[in-house]
């Protein structure tokens, strides 16, 4: 998948969110792709997650941040093991024998292919040439979100974005009519007003496989320097990145009224 969240390895690596991140607060979120068809769950305990031994890389990193993947969409994986003895060749993942999504290997060793079939979640393992797991996570699928559906599912169906905090917890909220506001912090600087601002959908991001894009037409920011010029949300809804003029701003989830 191609990326341009450079920002990605760094927030992981000072903790900024544990695996299968995100908010989501009462009402309904984005589930299955009609009333027809389920949304797939697994029993799942954060207890049971496992993350020792290894490096990730590739979509590992977004799972990581609380990113859903969206049906329909091939990802591909990739990891490596801490300990140097531990040779790629004879790894194996595995993930949840539901439908929900199938796990295919490269050609190069230590990465594979997630192809995600349903809406659902699913368990995926990684494990050494001995056996010894060393990564276990729920990866969620949700439907995409098809254009003529993102001004309702923004506006009426999501009450609010929310921040994970790394600069400064903040939240979005999609007003309607193209319109928008962004409350609460630029880092250590609190916006004692909300800031007002205006977007339009310009398509599908430059950047990744499965982003809608939104260009910020006015964004009336008094207290600092913070300009947001673009929004981001992936295909399902599921995480929403402002960015500005250099880089991320920070990774905001939807909280459902």
């Amino acid at each position: 998948m191609k990326k341009h969240l450079l920002l990605l390895t760094s927030l992981l690596a000072i903790g900024l969110v544990s695996c299968g991140g995100g908010t989501s607060s009462g009402g309904s979120s984005n589930e299955g792709t009609s009333s027809s068809e389920p949304f797939v769950s697994v029993d799942w305990d954060t207890a049971d997650q496992v993350n020792t031994g290894i490096s990730q890389g590739g979509s590992l990193i977004d799972i990581a941040i609380g990113k859903p993947l969206c049906k329909g969409i091939t990802y591909t994986i990739s990891f490596s093991f801490s300990d140097a003895t531990l040779l790629l060749g004879g790894s194996r993942v595995e993930c949840s024998n539901n439908g929900v999504m199938e796990v295919e290997a490269t050609a190069t060793k230590g990465s594979y292919n997630l192809n995600c079939l349903l809406a659902g979640e699913s368990i995926l393992k990684i494990y050494d040439a001995e056996g010894v797991l060393h990564y276990r996570d729920r990866i969620t699928v949700r439907r995409k979100l098809e254009v003529k559906e993102l001004d309702e599912f923004m506006v009426n169906t999501v009450d609010h974005f929310e921040s994970s905090g790394y600069n400064g917890k903040a939240n979005i909220t999609f007003v309607g009519d193209g319109s928008g506001i962004y409350s609460g912090h630029d880092g250590s600087t609190v916006f004692t007003e909300p800031i007002e601002f205006t977007y339009e959908y310009t398509g599908l991001s430059d950047y990744t496989d499965d982003e809608y894009c939104f260009t910020v037409t006015s964004f009336k920011n008094d207290y600092s320097d913070l300009v947001v010029v673009n929004i981001y949300m992936d295909f399902t809804g599921g995480l929403l990145h402002p960015v500005d003029r250099n880089t991320v701003v920070d990774f905001f989830y939807p909280v459902y009224a």
